[in-house]
């Protein structure tokens, strides 16, 4: 497999920038007023950026600048393994049966759709499933599940409105990598899944 591409190697300097507020959580108009360019530039620069690393979603990008930040001294050729990540069943925090299976449907979405990428490997929905939806310990649970890194998620709903929350973290250290949070409209409950799931794996 080939090694982590580092930003100093393959990116401009407003590449880099960008990337790393993008993996940071910031949106493509937070960037743009940090960097005094259009959102349309910075969406510009991200499709260049993830051509260059080698990455096909936020969530592998912000582990991706996370993991050349804790590894500045890697061997130019050594080879390295693309770090684990562990997704954790979304908690529910409706008491609704429907949106308990709600939930669950969306984790295993989210975990099929980041599996599909060869430089993204998934510890498997149903070993996620058996541990609950909270990591107890990131440390302790990263180095059971040999992940690096934890994306954890909750979820509330009315009758109206669907709010969920998704989170990266460090499973060394626990420190949030990025974070995100998604509201939708109730209609289609199908069309609602296939749209969280789109947002949470793409830019």
């Amino acid at each position: 497999m080939n090694r982590i591409v580092t930003t100093s190697e393959a990116l401009s300097d407003r590449e880099r920038a960008v990337a790393e507020r993008f993996a940071a959580g910031m949106t493509y108009r937070e960037i743009g007023e940090a960097l005094f360019i259009a959102p349309s530039t910075v969406r510009t620069h991200l499709a260049a950026i993830y051509e260059k690393l080698g990455v096909r979603s936020k969530v592998a990008l912000a582990m991706h600048i996370n993991a050349i930040a804790a590894a500045p001294a890697m061997s130019p050729n050594g080879p390295e393994a693309s770090p684990m990540l562990a997704i954790f069943p979304i908690e529910c925090l409706s008491a609704d049966e429907q949106w308990r299976r709600f939930a669950d449907g969306l984790s295993s979405d989210i975990t099929v759709d980041l599996a599909r990428y060869a430089d993204l490997p998934v510890v498997a929905f149903h070993t996620m499933k058996a541990l609950g939806s909270r990591p107890a310990d990131f440390a302790a649970d990263g180095k059971a599940l040999g992940a690096a890194y934890i994306l954890s998620g909750q979820l509330r709903a009315d009758g109206r409105r669907v709010r969920l929350t998704m989170e990266l973290a460090d499973a060394q250290t626990g420190v949030s990598l990025w974070s995100e949070r998604f509201d939708r409209p109730v209609e289609d409950i199908f069309a609602l899944q296939d749209s969280l799931t789109e947002s949470v794996i793409n830019v």
